[in-house]
């Protein structure tokens, strides 16, 4: 069915907007390699998760991760975090230090039903070799309309938990192996659903888990983020549809506004 033209006309220049090439831890999923460069793994084990979290490069000095990521620092009383954009995450590697910014807004502890749920970690000096991810346009979503979105699928990327642990063939209660993850890797999407303030898709060959939030929801095969992974439907066994916080509002584009240019 052919879109309607403004529609296309929509499409087509997120579509232009892209700067990195398309995708070819996250449970099954594949590897990232360095088909996202920009998506990086902050380390909240310092502020006392059994895990590292995901976000994104949006400037040079601007890295965007969800609020319940930077609230791990806000309650062990740290002002300052690392990240790295390295594949696999490694106390070797290469780290990038920065100040944690919550959105005031977040309330927590349920990240499910805040829409707030936003942070961001402002780096000391600009991340060298690069090129940060585009924000979506604000209302985006509204823009391409449901048909729209239906057609064009989603890339989401992380670096959480790849595995659960026990259930029926390996005996015990089903956990997520905390150790597991570490590894960036991708997941392809596609649309369910959208309100005023959450995007809901289903994930196709793989499933977001515990250190993927924060991570990116990118359009089609491009740079462009729209979301930002917050939950499952089934936080427990990481499986289900995923609950994104869409980036592409009046509400949080007022956030981001405060630490980077908005398009």
């Amino acid at each position: 069915m052919r879109l309607p033209d403004h529609r296309l006309s929509v499409l087509a220049v997120v579509l232009s907007m892209a700067t990195a090439p398309p995708a070819i831890a996250i449970i099954n999923g594949h590897l990232d390699g360095t088909s996202h460069p920009n998506v990086g793994a902050v380390d909240i084990r310092l502020a006392g998760a059994p895990v590292v979290a995901s976000g994104t490069l949006i400037s040079p000095t601007v890295f965007l991760t969800a609020g319940h990521v930077t609230r791990f620092f806000d309650r062990a009383g740290q002002t300052r975090a690392r990240v790295t954009f390295d594949t696999v995450v490694g106390e070797s590697g290469t780290w990038y230090w920065g100040t944690v910014h919550t959105n005031p807004g977040y309330v927590g502890p349920q990240p499910a039903n805040d829409s707030d749920d936003l942070g961001v970690i402002v780096f000391d000096a600009p991340i060298p070799g690069i090129t940060p991810a585009v924000l979506a346009t604000e209302n985006l979503l509204e823009q391409l309309g449901h048909r729209s979105l239906e057609s064009v699928g989603f890339t989401k990327v992380g670096y959480g938990t790849a595995a659960v642990l026990g259930g029926p063939n390996g005996g015990g209660e089903p956990t997520p192996g905390f150790s597991s993850g570490g590894t960036r890797k991708f997941v392809t999407a596609e649309y369910v659903s959208f309100t005023g303030a959450w995007l809901r898709m289903d994930q196709l060959d793989g499933d977001v888990c515990y250190g993927d939030s924060g991570g990116p929801a990118f359009l089609a095969n491009t740079s462009t983020i729209v979301s930002i992974t917050i939950r499952t439907a089934n936080l427990e066994l990481c499986t289900n549809n995923a609950f994104d916080l869409r980036i592409d509002t009046p509400a949080h584009r007022a956030f981001l506004g405060q630490y980077v240019t908005l398009p």
